[in-house]
């Protein structure tokens, strides 16, 4: 199958094992794990029919904190720690659990005015004052103040048919709330607080429209279909390819406190990973990833069952600082001028690069953007042999891909940076 990247990168893969990932079994359930939420430690897991179990050491053990929740088929969860409230998508409802004394207690949040209790997403607009939001199988956003009588109120200004259809909801707040509403009729920004919707389709079509999952860093949206995963810097009128032709249901974000690396997973039927958005490492898994979530030190999946490759749905872990260092790095050039990564990257303001000539040369280190325009020259001169470094600043460069050519007399060579 065909993987194709961002326009002028390569694809460098290398594989984790399948051995790596450690089955987690949860011996009293019988059905699959559908949803997954992690935080400092605690982990939980929702089933399609069992319920809600929560364990605090890595999946080892695991206690069923169903409790008294009317409705077992769990779509969506979204939890802190044991000692705080989390959230609950059901096929029944929106609930708000605790866990007192080791048993789980509910309180029903449908209140009134919702169409439709199969709840796909559930949620508090953190930076909008005393809003809860829900997402619906098939009738699209509500929300609702924050009272002990929820009043549900529809906000679908700009949604119609499939769109309404919902899979998943992230944000960002900076000096505007922008929130990505993933649907199956692609995906929606809004930047006035749910009132209305505006389309991002621009360049998406057939299953790409099926977006499963959106994560919104800044100016940049990563957003994962049916389809392959893409990314924007302009709320949709644009996308660039970042893996194609691959059925993805999910994607997370994952820090090595370790290391201090941070990385992106694109989980599905095929899974990758990556640091900069250029180079993506292949993942071998027991299956079909359809839920993720991370802790401080774990990767955690659930897998579909598949009768086509003979695999069993279940719940699966490996460290996260062992899947980060298995990320490939550009490859080492054999010329002799050589372009370190930019630092950071992504960059904002300002990035470092570092280079190296062995021979003392007239070297050019150029910027270019994705359409191959130059946009800036950084060194023109003759140069050295030995390292080198230079920064780039230009806090208003628009976000997107661009890439730093280095060239000598001889050599060339180049890098790939985001500009978020």
């Amino acid at each position: 199958m065909k993987k194709n990247l961002l326009i002028i990168s390569v694809l460098l893969l290398a594989t984790t094992g399948y051995s790596q990932w450690i089955p987690i079994p949860v011996e009293s359930a019988t059905t699959p794990v559908v949803a997954l939420t992690g935080m400092e430690g605690t982990l939980f897991a929702g089933f399609n029919g069992d319920g809600i179990f929560v364990s605090s050491d890595s999946g080892d053990s695991w206690s069923d904190v169903s409790g008294d929740l009317p409705n077992k088929n769990i779509n969506y969860i979204f939890g802190a720690t044991t000692d705080e409230p989390y959230l609950v998508g059901t096929q029944g409802g929106p609930f708000v659990g605790g866990i007192i004394n080791g048993n789980g207690q509910y309180i029903n949040a449908t209140g009134t005015g919702l169409p439709s209790t199969d709840i796909t997403y559930f949620g508090k607009a953190d930076d909008v004052e005393e809003l809860w939001v829900v997402g619906t199988r098939n009738q699209g956003v509500f929300t609702a103040p924050d009272n002990e009588n929820l009043v549900w109120n529809a906000a679908n200004s700009g949604l119609s048919g499939d769109a309404l259809n919902i899979n998943g909801l992230s944000g960002y707040s900076d000096d505007t709330d922008t929130w990505a509403l993933s649907t199956d009729n692609g995906i929606y920004f809004s930047q006035n607080q749910f009132a209305t919707w505006t389309v991002g389709n621009n360049g998406l079509s057939g299953d790409q429209l099926i977006v499963t999952a959106s994560m919104v860093l800044n100016t940049l949206t990563l957003i994962t279909t049916h389809d392959g995963a893409f990314m924007s810097s302009d709320l949709g009128q644009s996308w660039s390819p970042l893996i194609e032709d691959v059925k993805f249901n999910t994607l997370t974000f994952a820090i090595d406190y370790n290391s201090g690396q941070a990385a992106i997973f694109f989980l599905g039927e095929s899974s990758y990973v990556t640091n900069d958005f250029i180079n993506f490492t292949s993942l071998v898994t027991p299956g079909e990833i359809i839920a993720a979530t991370t802790s401080a030190t774990d990767l955690f999946i659930a897998t579909a069952s598949s009768k086509n490759s003979n695999t069993s749905g279940g719940l699966y872990r490996q460290p996260i600082s062992t899947v980060i260092t298995s990320i490939s790095g550009p490859a080492e050039s054999v010329s002799l001028a050589k372009l370190q990564q930019n630092n950071p990257n992504p960059f904002s303001q300002s990035t470092t690069i570092n280079y190296s000539v062995n021979e003392s040369d007239l070297v050019t280190i150029r910027m270019y953007d994705m359409l191959g325009r130059e946009i800036s020259t950084l060194v023109n001169g003759f140069t050295a042999a030995g390292n080198h470094q230079v920064t780039f600043e230009n806090a208003n460069l628009p976000s997107g891909l661009y890439y730093a050519v280095l060239k000598t007399g001889k050599h060339s060579a180049q890098i790939k940076m985001i500009k978020e």
